[in-house]
């Protein structure tokens, strides 16, 4: 990605590279941070150190900063307002502090702000399918990945679920939030078997 490196100061890079450690990441994630953002190598440590304070001032503690940055490392070079937008956007939704850091820690990308729209839409298209805002917050923060489907996977799901059961769907999709994830094919594999087995309205309860 960035040739240039091999020609960049020994010194900057051991600066660098000293920086992460004293923050607490490891060696292996150093180097996963640089295989996947090369140009944090000659970033300057100072504005990295305070993308690392305004994570801090944002509720994060340094262990999760370092885990979401690990996994997407470019978290420490995007704006930081952009994150403060998305942030305050869960927040009015009705996410509490506690609920978005935990989605962050297993979505990182989410507070990218190219995701505001994205997630924006996402939240409406679950209210457009009866869910109210507190059940989407559970249903969420149970299976965060929801959040990063397409609108048209959502519906194909939500309807399936309609067709084996129209009173329960909701109900399922509350209790279970996984199940929007899973593939309709294998999900129509396991109806099935229940259904010759006798035990597709035991399973449902």
């Amino acid at each position: 990605k960035t040739p240039e490196i091999i020609n960049y100061d020994n010194s900057i890079i051991k600066k660098n590279i000293n920086f992460f450690k004293k923050k607490g990441y490891t060696i292996s994630d150093i180097k996963n941070i640089y295989k996947k953002t090369p140009e944090i190598i000659y970033q300057n440590i100072k504005d990295i150190n305070d993308q690392f304070k305004k994570y801090i001032k944002l509720g994060f503690r340094e262990s999760e900063i370092i885990n979401i940055t690990t996994i997407l490392p470019e978290l420490l070079l995007i704006n930081n307002n952009d994150i403060k937008d998305i942030i305050n956007n869960l927040k009015e939704y009705g996410y509490s502090q506690e609920i978005i850091i935990t989605i962050v820690k297993k979505i990182p990308e989410i507070i990218q702000e190219k995701y505001l729209k994205i997630l924006k839409n996402k939240l409406n298209s679950l209210e457009n399918l009866s869910f109210t805002k507190s059940e989407i917050v559970s249903i969420t923060y149970n299976n965060p990945y929801i959040l990063l489907h397409s609108n048209n996977y959502i519906l194909s799901s939500y309807k399936f679920y309609l067709s084996i059961n129209k009173q329960k769907a909701k109900e399922i999709i509350i209790k279970e939030p996984i199940l929007l994830g899973y593939s309709i094919n294998n999900i129509k594999e396991k109806i099935d078997f229940y259904k010759k087995i006798n035990v597709l309205e035991i399973v449902l309860d």
